[in-house]
């Protein structure tokens, strides 16, 4: 198969799996494509009862994107917040480093005691944690509101 946005932007594909190393790049599957576009994370908190929910909206990539977001999530912890909601909803792609943070998030907060559950997966997140099995990792619900109402049974 001759993909030349692969080359053009060092990307590979194996299996059903594309790898790619910028940060605006086609992927064609069959007749379809799309674009993930260069969107610097954006992160909106909001307390609800005892539950911080953190919308993140754009794209989790390596650098500023993955500080950001760490430096805010251990501002969270470090002020005593024990139970996050990440509603992903809004979140266009993470890379392989953005999928790494939030596992290293879940792991920091679990270190101190709290957890971190993620609500409103995309279809290529739930994809990206389905074949990394890391859906068995995290706590996962359909709406934030069902994340929130779980803390009540426990982490």
């Amino acid at each position: 198969m001759n993909y030349p946005y692969y080359r053009q932007s060092s990307c590979f594909q194996a299996a059903s799996l594309v790898i790619c190393c910028s940060r605006q790049f086609p992927v064609q599957f069959g007749a379809r494509a799309f674009q993930v576009q260069n969107m610097p994370l954006a992160i909106s908190t909001e307390k609800v009862d005892s539950v911080v929910v953190a919308t993140l909206k754009g794209t989790i990539l390596a650098g500023s994107d993955t500080d950001t977001l760490m430096k805010r999530v251990t501002e969270l912890l470090d002020a005593g917040e024990t139970r996050i909601v990440f509603d992903l909803g809004q979140l266009n792609y993470a890379d392989s480093t953005g999928i790494g943070t939030l596992l290293r998030l879940a792991s920091a907060a679990a270190r101190k005691g709290a957890a971190i559950k993620l609500a409103n997966l995309t279809q290529r997140i739930h994809d990206v944690l389905q074949t990394t099995r890391l859906c068995e990792v995290f706590a996962i619900f359909d709406g934030a509101d069902k994340a929130m109402a779980s803390f009540a049974s426990g982490p």
